[in-house]
């Protein structure tokens, strides 16, 4: 106990005598406790390092300090109440109870540690590979590089103390793992992550462990990756046929992949292939490298694929498994003989077919075929399944069909028949039928409905020449509500080539799912359209469509995930790549979108999954999060909420930047970042998924999507981005949620929020 109170008051006379008023400060070692106010109040300097050991800082220990970093060691286990001003920016190392306090009560942090990039390198002969060591304190470091051949073995490499690894062409090495280890401060870092090194002469290598028979007509192929943006060359030849160059027969070109089916091949039969590589990218001169041989010999049996098949009264479904470059004709076939070709050439893996004959047996063949080199145009086939199976006494029909009315919306749906196009009619009171729309998803959503109103839809299937019988229902639209919820939840996947974007289709529903199971702040539900491959004009009609009934009580929310462009400035910063259902594409600036809901009455919520969406919130000069010298600070949440906008802020009718309300912001008082009391209460809200000319990602969802469809969802009785657990989920708790997901899979992406710290609540318990 003496021991730490001469500390303490070591420490406390460093602080008061010492002129440090922009020095780093370190307190002395050994010190487990920090008193409550132990410094409150002194005039601590810019920058000050708490030390390994220290495990508890008590109550406004350091409030009124003027600190603007502090670096927080690992082995803290408690911070009191206001122990640092409001502002400060801590350091801190990952998965440490600093970094969870940090991040719960709101505070900006930086983590100290380090990420090797890139994660993977290749190497060419007469080349150089460069591996880096990223971290934000890269200059404040001392760096230790090692290197294995089999991640148990690590030797140092010499010479090599900064923070880049440059890594010549070696002949004699196939492949290394590089990895590095700092010190920073006193403090050695844990190390970075594995960097694995290729290294690359004039040769392709199969990897025979994985090369093998398939059957009597195939091989399968696999071979070392060259890099990225490789393009492969494969070759076959009958053993004994050459020798040398000679004999050598193209296969087919493989851009970036590495494995591959050869089908065609003739049974018991041994072959020689090889794989040359075409590199154009990372070396100073493109060149093609050749490939070592490798001899396999075909088996006696055919191919195999699985296959699936089921009646659903007259209907058939028919799922197979796809084998590599296959086409497949489907044919039906009755106990008498009679044919019957449900399709051919089918590139897909399923079929329904709705016309088949009531109570029939049929047996179901499903032919595999590919290209035949050899012959321009024609087929060789290579598998074949069947199934037998008998039809029912009726024709199928839609089930489940059921209207809920939320709002001025109805939601339609029913269980979907495969393959199908579906025909949707509406008729009010007292009113004539009349068509609606043409769809392919067993879902509709409806807006603009009259209030207190019963209305009746009618349905119907169609396949080919095959109708269903029709299903009806019917639904009485809602009165009006003080306050309404309605959204517009937009998907654009129909986009060409690469570009074409399947998972956006999934995040409309994933948010739809959400928007259906949360609830608003007045206890009601939102409701809402989706819409899928708009036209610009469509899209701006959904827009009027969605939101026409709003008033200035009520909230309207759009969300939209496509494509953005990152390479643009200016207005055109950040603007969405829209593809209609016909293919056609073309682009919305942000500040078009902007201008449109501003005419939409009352608040306005905004969320835009795609690249480059933080221009909707940027301006030049004022950085956004994940940008060096962000600090949604009292200071800086004022000038990012008055300049950082260029689409939606623009067109805010409060015009509230000016009104900012810092004097709710007491020194000391974290409570505020716990629940966002800054709030500026404008027109807009506004969470986009990356930064200004930053790219998102997305695998099944959107990354933004799910953390913010995730940050909503109730667990142990509270939403989870709800951190201060009062059972409302506020626009900056949301925001802090999707930013800090520690197992956040992309680098750089750094999702952006306008208002910063808007206590506007969106949901609640």
């Amino acid at each position: 106990m003496k021991k730490i109170l001469f500390l303490l008051l070591t420490a406390v006379m460093l602080l008061t005598l010492s002129p440090f008023a922009s020095a780093e400060f370190t307190l002395p070692k050994g010190m487990k406790t920090i008193e409550d106010e132990a410094f409150m109040n002194t005039s601590a300097g810019n920058i000050l390092t708490i030390p390994d050991g220290t495990e508890s800082i008590g109550a406004r220990a350091f409030a009124g300090t003027g600190l603007q970093v502090v670096v927080l060691p690992d082995t803290l286990r408690s911070i009191g109440q206001g122990a640092f001003d409001a502002g400060t920016v801590f350091d801190v190392f990952p998965k440490t109870y600093a970094k969870s306090w940090a991040v719960e009560n709101g505070f900006d942090f930086s983590e100290i540690c380090l990420k090797a990039s890139p994660e993977e390198q290749h190497i060419y002969k007469n080349g150089t590979g460069v591996v880096k060591a990223i971290n934000s304190y890269a200059d404040q470091m001392t760096f230790q590089w090692e290197k294995s051949s089999d991640v148990e073995n690590w030797t140092v490499i010499p010479d090599e103390t900064g923070p880049i690894l440059r890594i010549p062409y070696d002949e004699k090495t196939k492949e290394m793992v590089v990895r590095c280890r700092a010190r920073f401060k006193d403090r050695e870092l844990d190390y970075c992550d594995l960097a694995f090194v290729y290294f690359h002469g004039e040769k392709t290598t199969f990897k025979e462990n994985d090369c093998g028979t398939i059957s009597a007509d195939s091989v399968y192929l696999v071979w070392n990756s060259m890099g990225k943006k490789v393009t492969y060359t494969l070759y076959k030849r009958l053993s004994g046929s050459g020798t040398g160059q000679n004999g050598w027969e193209k296969i087919a070109d493989v851009k970036n992949e590495t494995a591959y089916r050869v089908y065609g091949l003739t049974g018991n039969t041994s072959y020689d292939f090889k794989v040359t590589a075409a590199i154009t990218e990372g070396v100073a001169e493109p060149f093609t490298a050749d490939g070592e041989e490798i001899t396999l010999k075909t088996g006696t049996k055919p191919s195999y694929f699985r296959m699936e098949c089921s009646a659903n009264g007259t209907a058939l479904n028919v799922d197979w498994e796809k084998l590599e470059r296959a086409v497949y004709d489907v044919m039906a076939v009755k106990d008498n003989g009679e044919q019957t070709c449900l399709a051919q050439n089918s590139t897909g893996d399923h079929l329904s077919y709705y016309v088949l004959e009531k109570e029939t047996n049929y047996t179901v063949r499903v032919i595999a075929k590919i290209p035949d080199d050899s012959q321009s145009g024609g087929y060789l086939t290579v598998a074949e399944r069947s199934a037998a199976v008998k039809t029912g006494s009726s024709d199928p029909v839609i089930e489940n069909f059921q209207a809920i009315a939320v709002n001025d919306t109805v939601r339609l749906s029913w269980k979907p028949l495969r393959d199908t196009e579906y025909s949707l009619y509406m008729r009010g009171d007292n009113e004539n039928e009349m068509p609606i729309t043409t769809l392919k998803e067993a879902y509709c959503d409806i807006g603009g409905m009259d209030r207190e109103c019963n209305y009746t839809f009618r349905v119907q299937a169609s396949s080919g020449g095959w109708e269903s019988k029709s299903a009806e229902t019917t639904v009485r639209s809602q009165k009006k509500n003080d306050v309404e919820y309605r959204a517009l939840l937009v998907a654009e996947g129909n986009h060409k080539g690469d570009q074409h974007l399947n998972s956006v289709y999934n995040d409309i529903e994933l948010v739809a799912e959400t928007l259906a199971s949360a609830n608003t702040p007045s206890g009601s539900k939102y409701s809402y359209l989706r819409r899928t491959d708009l036209s610009k004009e469509l899209l701006l009609f959904s827009i009027r469509e969605a939101f026409q009934n709003a008033d200035d009580n009520d909230v309207s929310l759009f969300y939209i995930s496509t494509h953005g462009d990152i390479s643009l400035s200016g207005k055109y910063a950040g603007q969405l790549a829209l593809a209609d259902k016909q293919g056609n594409e073309e682009t919305i600036r942000l500040e078009e979108l902007a201008a449109a809901l501003s005419n939409v009455k009352g608040k306005v919520i905004v969320w835009l999954d795609s690249c480059g969406s933080g221009a909707a919130v940027y301006k030049e000069g004022v950085p956004q999060n994940g940008e060096p010298g962000f600090n949604p600070d009292p200071v800086d949440t004022a000038a990012f909420n008055a300049a950082a906008v260029e689409a939606f802020a623009a067109y805010d009718s409060a015009a509230d930047a000016d009104r900012v309300l810092a004097e709710d912001f007491a020194v000391g008082d974290t409570a505020a970042f716990d629940t966002g009391e800054f709030c500026v209460d404008g027109k807009f809200c506004v969470l986009t998924a990356s930064a200004y000319q930053h790219s998102s990602a997305g695998n099944t969802y959107g990354i933004f999507t799910g953390f913010l469809c995730d940050g909503i969802k109730t667990e142990n009785g509270y939403m989870r981005a709800d951190a201060n657990h009062d059972g409302k989920l506020t626009q900056h708790e949301l925001f802090m949620y999707i930013k800090y997901r520690e197992e956040h899979p992309v680098k750089g992406q750094d999702a952006q929020v306008y208002p910063l710290n808007s206590d506007y609540v969106l949901f609640v318990n």
